[in-house]
C-alpha cells in the first residue's frame, strides 16, 4: 500500500547521500506513522544531537555503510551515543530488523 523513491544526492566530498521518498495510501496501518515519527525527532534534537547525527551518518557514508537515519537517531537521542565507535556498539546490541516504529 505504498510508492517508493530514492534519490540521490554528490555532494562536493563526493558521498553519495540517498534520499527516501515514500507515498503511503491512507487505507496502510503506517499511515501518518513516519509523519509523527519526524516530528517527534525534530522536537527531540538539539544543535548538538544533530550534528552528532550527521557525523555518524557522514562516517559510515565514506565506510560505504548504508545506515538508516532512524537508526542513528535512536542510537543518540535514546542511547545518548556521540561517537561513531559508540553507535558501532549500540548497533551491535540493538535488534533493529524489519520497519522500525520507534519514536522519541
Amino acid at each position: 500500500m505504498c510508492l517508493e523513491w530514492h534519490a540521490f544526492y554528490e555532494d562536493e566530498q563526493n558521498d553519495i547521500w540517498q534520499i527516501d521518498m515514500i507515498h503511503i495510501a491512507k487505507a496502510s496501518p503506517y499511515a501518518d506513522v513516519f509523519e509523527e515519527v519526524a516530528e517527534r525527532i525534530l522536537d527531540a534534537l538539539t544543535p548538538e544531537s544533530k550534528e552528532i547525527i550527521l557525523t555518524i551518518k557522514n562516517t559510515a557514508c565514506r565506510l560505504n555503510r548504508k545506515v538508516p537515519g532512524i537508526i542513528v537517531c535512536r542510537a543518540v537521542i535514546e542511547g545518548k551515543v556521540k561517537t561513531y565507535s559508540e553507535f558501532l556498539a549500540y548497533e551491535s546490541q540493538t535488534k533493529t530488523e524489519g520497519i522500525i516504529l520507534w519514536k522519541p
